[in-house]
């Protein structure tokens, strides 16, 4: 479990595309930062072995490939996830109930039967560069914010054994903004094009 403190509430991204650049990164931060995220970039440059190296030297790993596939592709990538030792990775929460549940069932018994830490599995609804126009691309007639919250909600599984790691969708969601509790932050280098909708504000309790 990620602990109360200052430092397990960072996550950082290791949005970088050399093993070295990320090991830099980690031995700098570590003393402030519980968690790193390796993302699709580093992982298919540095693969698994950049995930371990971290591990090894003490760090928590945030792995985020957002699965999205059959159910029984995305449970067995999350059974290597969970060997791997990953502290939190996502998946899709539009592959549906069906791919959720296999895969957090796959998990929870992996880490049960091996002995593994069982890792936070979370559900990814609309990626911030999703609009109302790329969501008529692709034939959904409806705003970002609706369609998040049939995600969120959809994201709500229970599985067979206690403790199923997919969250609650957040009590913002019932109500009609459906605002993200957490806004994310990216280097100044970030292209200003890659998430073109912007964090929103969270609304007032």
């Amino acid at each position: 479990m990620i602990e109360n403190n200052a430092k397990d509430k960072l996550i950082v991204a290791l949005d970088v595309d050399h093993a070295n650049h990320a090991l830099e990164l980690f031995d700098a931060l570590r003393d402030y930062v519980a968690v790193f995220k390796i993302g699709m970039q580093l992982f298919t440059a540095a693969g698994p072995e950049i995930v371990r190296r971290i591990i090894s030297r003490g760090g928590r790993i945030f792995l985020d490939l957002k699965y999205h596939d059959i159910p029984n592709t995305v449970a067995a990538a999350g059974v290597e996830a969970t060997r791997l030792g990953v502290s939190i990775f996502n998946i899709h929460a539009s592959g549906g109930s069906e791919m959720m549940k296999r895969a957090a069932e796959a998990v929870a018994e992996t880490a049960t039967r091996e002995g593994l830490t069982k890792p936070a599995v979370i559900g990814v609804t609309l990626l911030t560069s999703v609009d109302q126009e790329t969501l008529r691309q692709i034939g959904i007639d409806d705003e970002p914010a609706n369609v998040v919250r049939r995600l969120a909600l959809l994201a709500v599984v229970r599985v067979p054994r206690p403790g199923c790691a997919i969250p609650r969708p957040h009590r913002t969601c019932r109500r009609r903004a459906c605002r993200s509790p957490v806004p994310r932050r990216r280097c100044a280098s970030s292209s200003p094009r890659c998430q073109r909708r912007r964090a929103p504000r969270p609304l007032r309790s």
